[in-house]
């Protein structure tokens, strides 16, 4: 985790230490890869007969040409997938909760929420599909009161949601007993 926490490069606040950094479910991209390398395959076995029919007498470098074209847009779909999943980490520490996302074509995508004293909290777990729902895979939705912010603060598919919801039970129990 330190290794991460010096690549990330995070100014911590006075007395702030981190409980966790962590990135998305690897089963997150498993569905996006498997339906893009899918959705490519169904294109060229199209390619491959609406050609045939249309051209009876084609070179079989065309097919091949048209594959690798498909292909190479499928890598690319998939490096995009992987790389987005790679540099997106969510950190909690004791005084707020950040949401760090560098592959952006703009730069770095940064989004925090102080968990300040007196702050009042409401965290639950919801599954966004059926899948997920089977391999606990679950979004933590973090609720503030209306005033503080309207909409909640989501940590979708974490890699172990149970422990970020002890983590943030006990900063919110934590800043219960400070009051």
């Amino acid at each position: 985790m330190s290794m991460i926490q010096g690549n990330l490069n995070i100014k911590l606040l006075s007395d702030e230490k981190i409980y966790t950094i962590q990135r998305k479910h690897l089963i997150s991209i498993a569905f996006p890869l498997a339906s893009y390398a899918l959705i490519a395959i169904i294109f060229i076995v199209t390619f491959i007969i609406i050609i045939s029919r249309l051209f009876p007498v084609i070179s079989p470098l065309s097919f091949i040409d048209a594959a690798l074209l498909l292909l190479s847009f499928l890598v690319v779909f998939d490096m995009f997938i992987i790389m987005n999943w790679f540099y997106q980490f969510y950190v909690v520490t004791n005084k707020r909760i950040l949401h760090i996302h560098f592959f952006k074509t703009q730069g770095k995508h940064f989004e925090e929420v102080f968990v300040a004293a007196g702050t009042e909290i409401k965290i639950s777990r919801v599954a966004s599909n059926l899948i997920y729902g089977i391999f606990n895979v679950e979004d933590i939705y973090i609720e503030f009161r209306q005033q503080d912010r309207e909409a909640p603060f989501i940590i979708r598919a974490p890699d172990h949601p149970e422990k970020l919801e002890e983590i943030l039970d006990e900063i919110a129990t934590n800043h219960e007993k400070e009051r």
